[in-house]
């Protein structure tokens, strides 16, 4: 009976110390960061006034001068910039985790 707790306790702990596979979370974090640009990119064609007036309330400014327009060329370029460097900073942050 004792060592079969203490066994138990062996396997809890050791489920408790397994690795992050960081490449996995990285990935999944830059897909979901690239879905949530892809649906703000949408919104911001639909309706650009009403983003651009609640951006600016979120950031205290007053956005109504600037003039949002969404191409190809920026959608793409936020698409891969969003998606690249919420790859790589969540890399930094598991593989620092695992290694401290």
């Amino acid at each position: 009976m004792i060592r079969d707790r203490r066994e138990r306790v062996i396997f809890r702990l050791r489920i408790l110390a397994m690795n992050i596979n960081s490449i996995k979370i990285a990935t999944v974090t830059a897909g979901y960061v690239a879905a949530v640009w892809v649906l703000c990119s949408i919104a911001v064609v639909i309706a650009p006034d009403t983003l651009r007036y609640i951006s600016g309330a979120m950031m205290h400014l007053d956005l109504s001068q600037w003039d949002w327009e969404m191409g190809m060329d920026t959608f793409v370029v936020g698409l891969l910039a969003w998606s690249f460097f919420s790859w790589v900073t969540v890399w930094c942050i598991v593989t620092l985790y695992q290694y401290s």
